[in-house]
């Protein structure tokens, strides 16, 4: 309360609406009044969700306070937090790096050459994609293409759709399956598993043409 500058009658409203929306939890002090000679204290406590979000209004109100110009940080779209998959080969990389940060909740996992922001230029220049996409033949190629090229690749891997879309955070299926985009092969599979299928299917169980029944013969007698 001495921090905010805040009055009782101000600052503990405030408590309880973060509460309610889950940005925090709080627990009473256990003490006995009367032992003590004063009433318990309540403490509270950001939740992960909390933190996700005082994280991301820190970086607004860090923008708001800044002259202009320059780089910006923002949440993510859903402003929530992401969980996404991570494969073997950079995940020692990754552990490295929160090692190196420590617990500090604002620090940054990866930073340029000077600690600061990866800034779009010094992204270019750091993997050097000017050269490679060139030398690959797909100078129209965007980083954020690499984005449809993981997700597709997973769903190649099998991974449903569902599952993509939560990866991604999208809002829809919809939006999901306009960044999978099926390469020549897998069409190409794709008719040949149809092919194999409808062979199958003709001497197996399915919709098969009923033949019809042999005329009836008919004796008749002479006399």
């Amino acid at each position: 309360m001495k921090e905010t500058g805040l009055p009782s009658g101000s600052l503990y409203p405030v408590l309880a609406r973060l509460e309610r929306a889950g940005w925090l939890r709080s627990c009473r002090e256990a003490i006995d009044p009367g032992a003590e000679g004063r009433p318990q204290r309540r403490y509270y406590e950001l939740t992960p969700d909390g933190l996700v979000e005082a994280r991301r209004e820190l970086a607004v109100l860090s923008e708001q306070l800044r002259p202009p110009g320059g780089l910006i940080d923002k949440g993510t779209k859903g402003k929530r937090r992401r969980f996404v998959p991570s494969i073997p080969e950079i995940r020692p990389l990754v552990a490295s790096r929160l090692e190196a940060v420590g617990r500090d909740p604002m620090a940054r996992l990866f930073t340029g050459p000077r600690g600061g922001r990866i800034s779009t230029a010094v992204l270019r220049d750091a993997t050097h994609w000017d050269e490679v996409v060139v030398r690959l033949g797909y100078e129209h190629l965007r980083r954020h293409d690499l984005r449809h090229t993981g997700l597709t690749w997973m769903a190649d891997a099998g991974v449903p759709l569902h599952v993509l879309r939560k990866i991604a955070r999208h809002g829809s299926l919809s939006t999901t399956q306009r960044y999978l985009h099926p390469d020549h092969q897998s069409v190409e599979l794709a008719g040949a598993a149809l092919n194999t299928h409808l062979l199958a299917g003709r001497t197996a169980s399915g919709p098969q043409v009923v033949p019809k029944p042999p005329p009836q013969q008919h004796l008749r007698i002479v006399r």
